[in-house]
């Protein structure tokens, strides 16, 4: 009689331990998918000032943009092969000093923040290098980008 006791314990047992790995390994799985960031192939979204920002592996002026925006009310992102518009959040977004600042942009439960500083200026902008850093949800991504901001 104990030698049955025991093993139905020990099966009750493992039986729930298997349900609760299978659950946690689900979550994991979830929370580990990653986020795809598309490119654009054009800024004719945007007019007059702008960042358009590149992978820092990619040359200026290739037009694989994985950033657009006009600086001072959206930006545009394409994750996931959905295009998200987001709107600058001008609480968080600053400039860190002359030649550094950091944008932040909002949308639901996305968020893109631009850390750049400045390598090269010109007349009305410059080219910038620096971390996109997007976060979903629980799930983030950071991309060392550059490009050119300015008017």
């Amino acid at each position: 009689m104990r030698m049955f006791s025991f093993f139905i314990l020990c099966l009750l047992i493992f039986s729930c331990s298997e349900k609760k790995t299978k659950t946690l390994v689900q979550e994991a799985k979830a929370q580990n998918e990653s986020l795809i960031l598309g490119t654009f192939d054009n800024a004719n979204e945007i007019e007059g000032c702008a960042e358009l920002m590149l992978d820092s592996n990619d040359t200026i002026g290739s037009h694989k943009f994985l950033f657009l925006s006009n600086f001072t009310d959206f930006g545009i992102v394409i994750l996931n092969g959905k295009r998200i518009i987001l709107e600058k959040d001008t609480i968080e977004s600053r400039r860190v000093n002359e030649n550094q600042y950091i944008s932040v942009y909002k949308k639901n439960s996305t968020k893109v923040i631009l850390n750049l500083s400045m390598e090269t200026a010109y007349d009305e902008g410059g080219v910038y290098k620096g971390k996109m850093t997007i976060i979903k949800g629980n799930k983030k991504l950071e991309r060392k980008v550059h490009g050119e901001c300015g008017c």
